[in-house]
């Protein structure tokens, strides 16, 4: 028994050896592994430093350019004046009268008619002065009518017939007198009779011209008052001079208008005209019905056609310039009054020359350069330039017909610097 149960006891001892054995090289393994792994982690890390610290082979630098081929052709110098942009036709309205206002009829912005009612004022007292002027010539007329037809005729006609008895009388009592036939005091009565009648008749006579005058020039009168009277009840109303657009009001209803203030501005703006003033030294380069380009930043990028219409031929004493104008079609009514506009006015011509965009030469103080293009390189070179018309400049030496020259990126450029071209298409053939 004892025996047995010690073998059975050297037998889990021998189990259990194995186990403790089985666990230390499994955990042996395992720390091996863990070793292993990091140093290869360790060995990668510092192989990938080493590669991140080689030299980088890298492209060249190229600067980005834009470019435009010499060309040739005709060239303006052009000199920029500039000026502000006016209606063509730009009208004042006035009240004629005082008054208090009883209607308004347009607005800023609106369109109006020649012939339009911008305003009314009340009427209620012209028209009663109207009908007072009315009445007046109606007197008057038929005072002159009577004088004229009836009461003033009859009167001389009487006063005619008067004096011819009264004188018949007289001249035969007179003879009866000296003759003795009738008495002193019978005389005396014809007598007395007959001066009468004469003088009431050379009265009359000469009064009734002017009596027929003085009516006549009543009822003038009275004719002239009731014009004044229907022209003041015309003014009341007050309409459009021109058609165009409201420009200002300045009334509202129920305001008093008083003369002399300006209540509406209307602007037709169909065609617009630039004012400027031209200096000595190129007005007579300008000439009256020449086309000039006119550039208004507020109205965009392009460029309009105006017309010189107007050249003064003396020069402002303040300025001494010569002021002058330019016409534009407006139909669309893009140019407003007030805005800017610059006039660039030619005033010498080259024809058949090598230009550039302006942009391309530089100044650089005591020469001028523009940088030209062979295949991938930019070359500086020095020009000799002339004219130019706020577009193009024309080079008189340095660069040939179809080169092709920086218009853009150039201020970074040096000599022989890689570039690396925008705008390809635009590349010219040297000639």
């Amino acid at each position: 028994m004892v025996k047995g149960y010690n073998n059975n006891r050297l037998t889990r001892r021998s189990e259990e050896n194995c186990e403790r054995m089985g666990e230390m090289s499994r955990g042996y393994i395992k720390r091996t592994a863990i070793a292993l792994l990091f140093f290869l982690i360790t060995v990668n890390l510092a192989a990938c430093g080493k590669k991140d610290r080689q030299p980088v082979k890298t492209e060249e630098h190229r600067i980005p350019v834009r470019i435009a081929a010499a060309a040739r052709g005709d060239i303006y110098e052009v000199v920029k004046v500039s000026g502000k942009i006016s209606p063509a036709v730009e009208v004042n309205v006035f009240s004629k009268l005082a008054g208090k206002v009883e209607s308004v009829n347009f607005d800023i912005g609106d369109k109006v008619k020649k012939g339009d009612v911008l305003f009314a004022l009340d009427r209620t007292d012209l028209i009663n002065q109207v009908k007072q002027a009315e009445a007046a010539l109606s007197m008057a007329e038929a005072n002159y009518s009577s004088l004229s037809g009836g009461t003033l005729p009859k009167q001389l006609e009487q006063a005619e017939a008067n004096y011819l008895n009264a004188k018949d009388n007289y001249e035969r009592m007179k003879a009866l007198y000296e003759e003795g036939a009738v008495s002193k005091q019978q005389f005396e009565s014809v007598k007395l009779q007959y001066t009468v009648a004469k003088t009431q008749y050379e009265s009359i006579n000469l009064s009734a011209p002017d009596n027929l005058k003085a009516a006549e020039a009543q009822m003038k009168q009275a004719q002239a008052a009731l014009e004044l009277a229907r022209s003041q009840l015309e003014n009341a109303v007050v309409t459009s001079p021109v058609s165009g657009i409201v420009a200002m009001r300045n009334i509202n209803p129920g305001e008093m208008a008083s003369p002399g203030v300006p209540v509406f501005t209307i602007v037709n703006l169909d065609r617009v005209f630039v004012e400027v003033n031209i200096s000595e030294s190129i007005i007579n380069k300008v000439e009256k019905g020449q086309e000039v380009a006119v550039r208004v930043a507020s109205a965009g990028n392009g460029e309009f056609k105006g017309i010189v219409t107007n050249i003064s031929p003396a020069a402002d004493p303040m300025t001494r310039a010569f002021p002058a104008k330019v016409e534009l079609d407006n139909a669309d009514h893009t140019l407003k009054g007030g805005m800017f506009a610059e006039i660039l006015l030619p005033t010498d011509r080259r024809e058949d020359v090598i230009m550039v965009p302006q942009e391309a030469v530089l100044d650089m103080g005591n020469e001028k350069i523009v940088f030209v293009i062979q295949g991938d390189t930019a070359y500086k070179r020095s020009v000799v330039v002339g004219i130019k018309d706020g577009t193009n400049i024309e080079i008189i030496n340095g660069v040939k017909e179809g080169e092709n020259v920086v218009v853009s990126g150039q201020n970074t450029l040096r000599d022989k610097a890689k570039v690396s071209i925008v705008n390809e298409g635009n590349r010219g053939e040297s000639k």
